[in-house]
């Protein structure tokens, strides 16, 4: 303890003795808009998949604990194109500890299939659920497409407010 001490104070930075002296393997880069100390922390308070959900057979949600009917989740939709590599997901969180609970992430499903998953999702598992659907050019479908379903309830909409267009009227200025 006392020689490792003294390296820390010779070397005085924590990054280098971890590498160098205590041969850890770090992750990220030294090019890493982020603190090394606070990846290490998002790392450890990862939590275990306690287990697999698999909806229409094919589309695999990570379960960290288990869904209860009674809870009602918060169901954050993250609707994309597939393009770019960029994923359609779903975070299910726990409106009580606002922890997330579930996950779900698939960069090729088409919005049809999105549309089913939501739907048995709710319907089968969290009946309680409350979807926050992103509004972007995909989501708008999703949204119009679910208003005129069974799970209408369930949806976080107001259709009364356009946030996109206010912000984009309240920042313009004559020469933007």
């Amino acid at each position: 303890d006392e020689w490792l001490r003294k390296m820390y104070d010779k070397i005085g930075n924590p990054l280098v003795v971890k590498r160098e002296v205590l041969l850890q393997r770090l992750r990220g880069s030294s090019d890493s808009p982020f603190e090394q100390e606070d990846i290490e922390y998002i790392t450890s308070i990862i939590h275990p998949v306690e287990r697999e959900l698999y909806i229409l057979e094919h589309f695999r949600f990570d379960i960290y604990s288990e869904l209860q009917r009674t809870i009602p989740y918060l169901v954050g939709v993250d609707c994309s194109t597939g393009t770019n590599s960029d994923s359609n997901a779903i975070t299910i969180i726990d409106p009580y500890t606002c922890r997330p609970v579930a996950e779900f992430s698939c960069p090729y499903i088409g919005e049809t299939q999105f549309e089913k998953i939501l739907m048995e999702l709710v319907k089968k598992h969290i009946p309680r659920a409350i979807l926050i659907i992103e509004r972007n050019s995909v989501g708008d479908g999703i949204i119009d497409h679910l208003l005129n379903s069974p799970i209408r309830g369930n949806i976080y909409f107001d259709k009364n407010r356009d946030l996109v267009g206010q912000n984009m009227q309240d920042n313009e200025t004559v020469t933007s």
